[in-house]
């Protein structure tokens, strides 16, 4: 059986090696040769798995009916075994299907799902190898789910959706600054805030949740007795309720922790209050792949507008910054020479 599992792991990069040089129908066969020995052998967790790279292959093969079906068991696989990660890369994965198939109100509603179960799975990621990837891929989710908002702003006509555009724009920085504090461990003056036998508690039921979860896929992986199964996912839910009470006094005892690690949403109406009392105009843009925007609030609310996409952007910039470079006086050159100089380039 292990060897048996063993060449399926193979097989699986194998595929996974087809469909990065984007030859989906030399991966296909070996994701499906896998995952018969995945589901033979009841491995949920590399089931679930094998099932979302079949989804993501026939998705760019343009067959968005058998990527649905692939997708849609990786989901059901995810959420028997509570794989939160797996079960927020799905939902990703959902929403970039529907948008690709023009269902715009269907797209947003599994980005907005990945996007807040991504939030809360954020702080149970311990490992840092696996925080790395996880957070390049939380990127990746508020990039597009911004798109999406400002796709429905533009087509539906609806302020709210640029509203929510910059709300979700504003809490994709939120989490950068946030990433960038824990790596770089400039947290500790933060976290001095905070009770650290509180700290110290929701670090432990963090490790148990996840313990509690490997535990539950293993069970299920070796066909385990119900009875066991359901006492492992019992275990995991009293866990979920304890890591809410804990977060809650945090909550109400630690204001300031509190609010770096769970930044609260952009309020939109209170930035115009404040913008209007100033008699200013705040700016604020988003740089994206496809697109990029910029809100404009002021006392008339709040405008969006569409730029190009952040390599357009970055390269315009470059292209200034060598403009204005060529202008700087060299170092010994002469009044005379710089005057000159400049005269030419104009």
């Amino acid at each position: 059986n292990n060897g048996s599992l063993s060449l399926a792991a193979a097989r699986k990069f194998v595929g996974d090696h087809y469909f990065h040089t984007e030859m989906f129908d030399l991966a296909i066969p070996f994701y499906k040769k896998a995952l018969a020995t995945f589901d033979e052998a009841s491995s949920l967790f590399s089931a679930a798995s094998t099932n979302d790279m079949l989804g993501c292959a026939y998705a760019r093969k343009g067959d968005k009916k058998l990527a649905r079906m692939y997708f849609d068991r990786s989901l059901e696989l995810n959420e028997q075994i509570h794989n939160r990660l797996g079960v927020n890369n799905t939902l990703f994965n959902l929403a970039r299907l529907k948008f690709s198939e023009g269902d715009l109100q269907e797209a947003l509603k599994f980005s907005q799902a990945s996007i807040d179960g991504t939030e809360r799975a954020s702080a149970s990621v311990t490992n840092a190898k696996l925080r790395s990837s996880h957070f390049a891929s939380v990127s990746d989710r508020f990039d597009f789910h911004v798109q999406l908002l400002m796709e429905a702003a533009e087509k539906t006509g609806d302020a709210s959706y640029a509203v929510r555009g910059l709300q979700a724009a504003e809490s994709s920085r939120a989490r950068t600054m946030l990433e960038k504090l824990t790596t770089l461990g400039s947290l500790d003056s933060i976290v001095a805030d905070a009770d650290p036998e509180t700290l110290r508690a929701e670090q432990e039921l963090l490790i148990s949740y996840n313990a509690a979860s490997d535990r539950l896929a293993n069970l299920m992986d070796l066909r385990d007795s119900q009875e066991a199964i359901d006492a492992a996912d019992r275990e995991i839910r009293e866990i979920e309720q304890k890591i809410e009470q804990v977060r809650s006094a945090t909550k109400q005892n630690s204001p300031l922790y509190t609010a770096i690690r769970d930044p609260q949403t952009l309020d939109a109406e209170e930035v115009v209050k404040s913008v209007t009392k100033s008699n200013s105009v705040l700016l604020e843009y988003w740089l994206g792949t496809d697109k990029s925007y910029l809100w404009v609030i002021d006392n008339a609310g709040t405008r969006a507008f569409t730029l190009p996409d952040r390599k357009t952007i970055a390269q315009a910039v470059s292209d200034l910054r060598e403009a204005l470079a060529a202008h700087e006086p060299v170092q010994g050159e002469s009044v005379e020479s710089f005057q000159a100089r400049n005269l030419d380039a104009t």
